[in-house]
């Protein structure tokens, strides 16, 4: 074999295993990228259930900023301002996130987490229509 010849094929020797490295490479990074893909499926799956266990406790959806501006408008709830003043006045504190409106059999309830005045966290649950506490968790 010549000088060439023998070139030629370290060449091709080199070039096939940088090819099947690469190939190998990848494979590699494409079975990373699927148990990637996979995870975040099931990591999602329990926020995909989420609406049917909310229903089977009795409550429906939440109802979005442009609904409950709707619903206040037509008289049907009350401001959140107006629900929160009562709460100030008994329990001290502040809201600490508003969890949303939700329909609850029929009923239009506001479910707020609040800190009281001893640092205590509660969750009010309030009828968005009357003002009254229905619920303190």
């Amino acid at each position: 074999m010549g000088v060439k010849a023998l070139k030629r094929a370290q060449h091709v020797t080199k070039s096939s295993a940088f090819h099947s490295g690469t190939v190998q490479g990848l494979s590699g990074i494409r079975g990373c990228m699927k148990r990637i893909v996979i995870a975040l499926a099931l990591s999602a799956m329990p926020l995909a259930t989420l609406p049917a266990a909310t229903a089977q406790g009795g409550w429906g959806n939440s109802f979005t900023a442009d609904d409950a501006r709707d619903a206040r408008e037509r008289g049907e709830i009350k401001p959140l301002s107006q629900i929160l003043r009562p709460i100030q006045n008994q329990y001290g504190g502040n809201m600490r996130h508003f969890v949303g409106l939700f329909d609850q059999g029929g009923r239009k309830v506001y479910i707020i987490d609040w800190v009281t005045r001893r640092g205590e966290l509660v969750q009010f649950t309030i009828d968005a229509k009357t003002g009254r506490v229905i619920k303190v968790s």
